[in-house]
């Protein structure tokens, strides 16, 4: 599933627009800032109190313990990937998740390793989120949801359907069992992302300004990311046509 909790996805996007340098845009699909701000700082104290310290005393645990635990859900999640890269008609990287599914609960022992990615079949991603915006639902409104963290509107009635339809969480028994992992789940998420909590502190004066731009820049990206196949593939049949053009430019002036 795609764990979003309060400074969990803060984080993650504070950590990627870290690395990928991008710069704060102001997004002004924002209707209900007051409560999202409100949220945020409910979210925030959350952090701090539960959330940061678990994941702190997690990071304690041997590396490759922590690793394999990694590798585990992140095997999980290529089930609703699969099925969101299908829901998109995008079949090509609906059979490459699909294959790193199967090659990961096989040889990798359910996931705990990930020879798959040393296949050359890399990682990739999407949610319901993602696929609701390439059938056309792409400008949602920003929405904090309290405990869970930044999201849009779109996203957020995608989050629950992603989970229990397209998921393997509904089928975990017994329940105790599907609580524990994804209790874990969410301390590994967590503490993953202990390295890049601080800088959204560091880049704003506005945590709140700062989190909201960054997020919405990243599902931006994401969406951006699904046309690009498209345009890919138009540019290769303009190429084409062109190479084409001009080899029958050359013939004709023989």
């Amino acid at each position: 599933m795609k764990r979003k909790s309060t400074a969990f996805t803060a984080a993650s996007v504070a950590l990627l627009v870290s690395i990928t340098g991008c710069t704060n845009k102001p997004y002004p699909n924002d209707p209900l800032e007051h409560y999202n701000r409100n949220a945020y700082k409910f979210n925030d104290k959350v952090d701090t109190i539960i959330y940061k310290p678990v994941a702190r005393a997690y990071n304690e645990l041997p590396s490759p313990a922590r690793k394999g635990v990694n590798n585990f859900f992140n095997n999980m999640d290529e089930i609703p990937t699969t099925l969101n890269f299908v829901l998109q008609l995008d079949f090509p990287r609906a059979f490459l998740s699909g294959w790193r599914l199967i090659i990961n609960t096989t040889v990798g022992l359910g996931g705990l390793f990930d020879p798959a990615t040393s296949m050359g079949l890399q990682r990739d991603y999407t949610d319901l989120g993602l696929t609701f915006a390439r059938w056309g639902f792409r400008d949602a409104p920003y929405l904090v949801l309290p405990f869970l963290g930044p999201s849009t509107f779109r996203d957020a009635i995608a989050w629950p359907i992603n989970i229990y339809y397209l998921s393997a969480w509904p089928y975990i028994r017994p329940a105790s069992l599907s609580i524990g992992l994804f209790a874990l789940d969410l301390v590994n998420f967590r503490a993953n992302l202990l390295t890049g909590e601080d800088v959204a502190q560091q880049a704003s004066l506005d945590p709140y300004v700062f989190m909201r731009d960054a997020y919405l820049q990243q599902r931006a990206s994401l969406m951006k990311h699904e046309s690009l196949l498209k345009e890919e593939k138009a540019g290769k049949k303009d190429k084409a046509a062109i190479g084409n053009k001009d080899d029958r430019d050359t013939w004709e002036d023989l």
